[in-house]
């Protein structure tokens, strides 16, 4: 059965996850949603350093990767984001324990991830008369 473009548009296909922040409070997790293509695309693009031939040259992470991926990410319990531009600082002097575990799960959520990637590999086909590079 084929998908058609409204259904595509109507999908609500932005995975959450609750993660546990225990340390910021007890019993309280914090909500984070995975990037969309587009938001994916640049957050990577700050991040990776490609050759003229368009291979990976170098991951250059900067100081504050993981507390601007969880401003990307983190929502409230309506979808709303938490945080902005500005609180990246606030995020930056947070346990590095905490925001590593809340950056795996965005990066996981958003297939960023080493292991998204293996399972997004792992589950793809391609349809029997389809050319891989069409």
């Amino acid at each position: 059965m084929y998908i058609t473009k409204d259904e595509i548009r109507a999908a609500a296909d932005l995975p959450c996850k609750d993660v546990s922040v225990d340390e910021w409070k007890p019993g309280a997790v914090l909500r984070i949603r995975g990037l969309n293509a587009k938001q994916a695309t640049a957050f990577s693009k700050n991040q990776i350093k490609v050759d003229a031939k368009g291979k990976v040259e170098e991951v250059d992470l900067d100081d504050n990767f993981m507390p601007k991926l969880i401003a990307l990410t983190a929502v409230d319990e309506n979808g709303n984001l938490m945080f902005s531009e500005s609180d990246i600082e606030l995020l930056a002097l947070k346990s590095a324990k905490v925001m590593k575990r809340l950056a795996d799960a965005a990066m996981e959520l958003s297939g960023l991830s080493d292991e998204s990637n293996k399972d997004a590999t792992k589950n793809s086909t391609t349809p029997q008369n389809a050319s891989p590079t069409a």
